[in-house]
């Protein structure tokens, strides 16, 4: 198995879109190596197909959770 070094975590989304970008993006001038995502994408006031599609584009590892 490769050593993936830094890993960003990402969690609690609740469709807020514009802070996904936010928080991607603030990970990114960390230099982390992979970033994933734990959960609670959905159910909120955001965009979820906008959130589903920056998890998509930036190869962003998303587990099922409750929402």
């Amino acid at each position: 198995m490769e050593n993936i070094g830094r890993i960003g975590l990402i969690g609690d989304v609740h469709v807020e879109d514009n802070f996904l970008s936010k928080a991607i993006d603030n990970l990114r001038k960390e230099n982390v190596d992979i970033i994933f995502c734990t959960g609670d994408v959905a159910d909120g006031n955001g965009d979820v197909n906008k959130c589903c599609e920056i998890f998509r584009s930036n190869g962003i590892v998303t587990v099922l959770e409750n929402h």
